[in-house]
């Protein structure tokens, strides 16, 4: 079933005719100061949350907890059509039918990837104005602490990136964060060695060419270890806290397309891109436990997506749509996921089309520039981010197969709060 376009494309918004709530603090959001978890917590991502104030038991879907899984209503009803039994013949003869099936996924990828945000100028432009605004009414501490939190966020190394998701989940440290993902962790050397692969990946070690003598770069080489050990509470903590409880009482944003790029490799290296399609094909929601980065333009996106990779997507095989009880989408969806045990590798790329439900985002591009007395271009202005905080989720809808990852439909809303009627189109 083609993708609606009436469905994913925002409606048309005019400021004029939709008023602007003032900048307000929003008394439902979740204030994101971070939970310190007990020793011996549950691993990341598998614990149980708040979504729209109702308890739900999350499952992870990588080893560094950013992304996990969760159930609802819907998804138990694609669960129990998956034991229904399909006559083999039919399920052939639509799976022959391939010709159709990828032209049919062909028009639905050009309307996803014609959704840009950017043909909104006015949702645009006001976004941007009111992450602006927000940032110039904050008292001096806050706002000399949101600067750090957005100078770590876009360092040119991802390491502080990482480091940032940890604390946003609630972790004191890092060893917090690691002994509650592996119990091999309470071992010092274990430790040890993690940091050190994780400088030598994001490339904080410093040149020999920066020091005297081979002992002097080794004690260089500690010092970065020792600030890793405490970077969360000595450096990030208060930023990040700071940022997150800014992004709660961001402008909402309802039936506007943001898009999202996401390789099926972690920031650890593993290859998770199965376990995420799989969840999704099975109609769970994906739950964002850290920083939720989005663009408006399906480019940056799909650069995002295929940056680890010497390939792009390829062209799409055909189109799963969740929504319905077709024959023909439920013999698709067996399919993938066949396909996916065969050959985990055909999700190595994943692109997201978001149509978003009461979201909180705060454009980067104009909260840098507000927060910077000599505002100069950034080089991650580009990119357009829209950043929204953790505790967001997307429902998925539809799925398209492509010949090197998936592109995903879905709605994206804010689990921090209870659903909020709001005009589509609408920033308030």
């Amino acid at each position: 079933m083609p993708v609606n376009n009436n469905h994913y494309a925002p409606h048309l918004y005019n400021p004029a005719a939709h008023a602007v709530a003032p900048l307000a603090h929003n008394t439902q959001a979740t204030a994101h100061t971070a939970q310190a978890r007990a020793p011996g917590a549950m691993a990341p991502g598998h614990h149980t949350v708040r979504i729209h104030g109702q308890p739900v038991t999350t499952r992870p879907l990588n080893s560094s907890g950013f992304c996990s899984a969760f159930s609802d209503g819907r998804s138990r009803q694609i669960q129990q059509r998956a034991r229904l039994a399909i006559n083999p013949a039919h399920a052939e003869r639509i799976r022959t039918e391939s010709d159709a099936l990828a032209r049919h996924a062909g028009v639905d990828l050009e309307r996803i990837s014609s959704m840009d945000k950017f043909t909104i100028e006015s949702t645009h432009a006001l976004l941007d104005q009111r992450s602006a605004a927000m940032a110039a009414h904050l008292p001096p501490e806050q706002k000399k602490s949101l600067a750090a939190a957005l100078e770590h966020y876009r360092a040119a190394h991802a390491g502080d990136f990482v480091m940032m998701n940890i604390a946003a989940m609630g972790y004191q440290d890092l060893t917090h964060y690691l002994t509650s993902r592996n119990d091999k962790f309470r071992d010092p050397e274990e430790i040890q060695e993690f940091l050190h692969q994780f400088a030598s990946d994001f490339f904080l070690y410093p040149s020999s060419d920066d020091a005297v003598d081979e002992e002097e770069h080794e004690r260089n080489a500690n010092a970065v270890i020792d600030q890793l050990r405490t970077r969360i509470p000595d450096t990030l903590a208060g930023p990040v806290s700071s940022l997150m409880q800014f992004i709660d009482t961001a402008p909402r944003l309802s039936g506007v397309p943001l898009m999202r790029g996401q390789s099926g490799i972690g920031h650890d290296g593993v290859f998770e891109g199965d376990r995420i399609v799989s969840a999704l094909l099975n109609g769970e929601n994906l739950r964002f436990n850290g920083f939720c980065s989005t663009s408006g333009d399906y480019e940056i996106a799909e650069n995002f997506a295929t940056q680890q990779q010497e390939h792009s997507m390829g062209e799409p095989i055909y189109t799963i749509d969740l929504t319905t009880n077709s024959i023909k989408d439920e013999c698709l969806r067996r399919d993938a996921l066949r396909a996916l045990e065969n050959n985990p590798e055909g999700a190595t790329s994943l692109l997201f089309m978001l149509k978003t439900e009461g979201a909180a985002g705060v454009s980067v591009t104009a909260l840098g520039q507000a927060l910077n007395d000599d505002p100069a271009e950034h080089m991650t202005d580009v990119e357009s981010e829209i950043l929204l905080t953790s505790g967001h989720y997307v429902q998925p809808e539809q799925l398209i197969r492509m010949e090197q990852g998936y592109v995903i439909a879905g709605t994206l809303r804010n689990g921090n709060e209870p659903p909020v009627a709001s005009h589509p189109g609408e920033v308030n």
